[in-house]
């Protein structure tokens, strides 16, 4: 039987120094009140656009019949799983670029590692250059001798015209500062003697890790990108005015035809100064590519050494919360607030919830005595799910109700389900009766604040 670790009951000083249940927390901690309130109450405010009513066909079901449980339960489930996945996709991205921001600065390979930085910014602290640029890089890495200015996307669709420009636009700016000079000069007077400007595409459109060898990435997505390259008024056109002073590494001179070859042969171009010890290089690295250029490892290699204990609150709380949806429409309730509701009045399962109380409440940083430690702690709550489970088919069984779960009459497959009410359930005890938050007030799907510059 799977050993759940949910973050959500858990006190956050006992994994602050785990850094990807962190990240993880961080990402998660104004979502999960979200799920509970949906389990709590059984319904959502739908909110749906005529337009949107009408592409759907939602149109059609605003009064359904009260039998038709597919009808009644179209437009909460279509608006749930839109306002979950418009909140999750800016959490996954800045959850993945600070983990790849830790796992550089833990590699001990640079000196300086910086995300979601201004390009002002990065040229002041690092170059004395004062410029306006308030353009932000995904990631500023500074090594003893190089510098790299990185633009990250994790799918290779990066949006069109609108998104290459966005894309590249820093580079072009760079590239002006090394045409006129300064960069140049205070690269090598900082000790620096050579920029990376690299593009870094993780995931294909079918959300694998690009293999450049297996060729599994669309093609005309990345001739698409070159071609926009090779634009006269974009990195081709600033390149073209450092043809004095900078020539391909491989060769002794600098044309468009050249540089265009080194982009779609080996989708990296390289410029040594025909005087000065300095090279600038672009890259687009694709998939593991990036990984092995700035780290020397590939993704699986950085998740095994820097992995461990994964946190299971989304993918618990989301899919239950999905499926009891339809529960409150065909029975009025949901099972966590059903179960929760039946423990107020049970001593066999108050029990449990109050165990679960001390627990909590010794094990966070507000006791001076606490010695708890992560793996005990994850330990005991697995512990009192387990047992919330057993009790509650014991309590129902006396009660004479039935305990209406999933629509199957195999025992064990009910009996896991149970365990994840019962997880949700101990969730909705810490929310409303330790926390005193009756309206679930940190639920936070979309935030501007959060993600407005995710």
């Amino acid at each position: 039987m799977n050993h759940l670790n949910i973050l959500y009951l858990t006190p956050v000083n006992l994994f602050k120094n785990n850094h990807l249940l962190m990240q993880q927390w961080s990402s998660l901690e104004s979502l999960i009140p979200c799920f509970l309130k949906s389990l709590y109450e059984g319904k959502v405010e739908v909110k749906l656009h005529e337009f949107d009513k009408i592409f759907s066909g939602l149109r059609n079901v605003e009064n359904p019949v009260e039998t038709d449980v597919l009808a009644k339960t179209a437009s909460l489930w279509y608006y749930f799983t839109r306002i979950t996945h418009q909140s999750i996709g800016p959490r996954v991205g800045k959850f993945a670029e600070e983990l790849i921001r830790y796992w550089i600065v833990r590699s001990g390979l640079y000196e300086s590692v910086e995300r979601d930085v201004s390009l002002s910014h990065v040229l002041k602290e690092y170059f004395s250059l004062s410029t306006n640029h308030r353009n932000k890089l995904d990631f500023f890495v500074k090594g003893r001798d190089k510098a790299l200015f990185i633009e990250l996307r994790m799918s290779e669709h990066t949006g069109g015209r609108t998104g290459q420009e966005s894309l590249m636009d820093k580079f072009d700016k760079i590239l002006e500062l090394v045409a006129s000079g300064r960069l140049v000069e205070q690269s090598l007077a900082k000790g620096l003697r050579s920029i990376g400007l690299f593009i870094a595409v993780l995931f294909n459109e079918n959300q694998e890790l690009i293999n450049s060898q297996a060729k599994n990435y669309n093609v005309g997505r990345l001739n698409s990108l070159i071609n926009y390259i090779m634009e006269d008024n974009h990195v081709w056109g600033k390149v073209s005015r450092i043809r004095d002073k900078f020539v391909l590494s491989n060769s002794i001179g600098l044309n468009k035809d050249l540089f265009e070859n080194d982009l779609k042969t080996s989708r990296e171009v390289c410029l040594k100064h025909r005087e000065k010890d300095f090279k600038i290089c672009l890259k687009i690295l694709l998939g593991d590519e990036f990984f092995k250029e700035v780290l020397g490892m590939r993704l699986q290699d950085l998740i095994a050494r820097h992995g461990g204990v994964i946190a299971d609150d989304l993918w618990i709380m989301y899919t239950l919360a999905l499926n009891e949806l339809k529960i409150a429409n065909m029975f009025k309730t949901t099972s966590p607030r059903r179960l929760y509701e039946v423990s107020k009045n049970e001593s066999e399962l108050r029990e449990i919830l109050e165990e679960f109380r001390k627990l909590y409440l010794s094990c966070n940083k507000a006791n001076p005595s606490s010695t708890c430690s992560l793996d005990e702690y994850a330990l005991r709550i697995n512990m009192l799910i387990n047992e919330m489970a057993s009790r509650a088919l014991r309590v129902f069984s006396r009660r004479r109700e039935e305990l209406r779960l999933l629509e199957s009459n195999d025992m064990s497959v009910s009996y896991i389900y149970l365990r994840y009410v019962c997880t949700s359930v101990i969730a909705l005890h810490l929310t409303i009766d330790v926390m005193k938050d009756h309206s679930f007030s940190k639920c936070r799907w979309l935030s501007r604040d959060e993600f407005l510059n995710s």
